[in-house]
């Protein structure tokens, strides 16, 4: 399910030197895909029978993943200003 999320890992570990570097702009696309396939997932799981207190959390971590996305995004508009 975080297949995407783990190989972009490192790139999580100094969000700062990823965002500076002079890749950032394909580095964030990976990230934000990586972000983008585990909310799918999510949601894909989050649709299946589940009880409501495990709908709630996949919830949460769905827009989790959202909020990592535009969050990676905005940070990477931030430095290219």
């Amino acid at each position: 399910m975080y297949e995407k999320l783990i190989a972009a890992g490192p790139l999580f570990n100094d969000l700062r030197a990823t965002l500076r570097s002079p890749g950032a702009a394909g580095h964030v696309v990976q990230l934000t895909e990586a972000l983008d396939d585990a909310a799918r997932t999510v949601g894909e799981i989050s649709s299946t029978p589940l009880s409501a207190d495990q709908r709630f959390a996949l919830q949460k971590v769905y827009r989790g993943m959202i909020a990592a996305k535009r969050l990676v995004a905005s940070l990477h508009d931030l430095h290219k200003e």
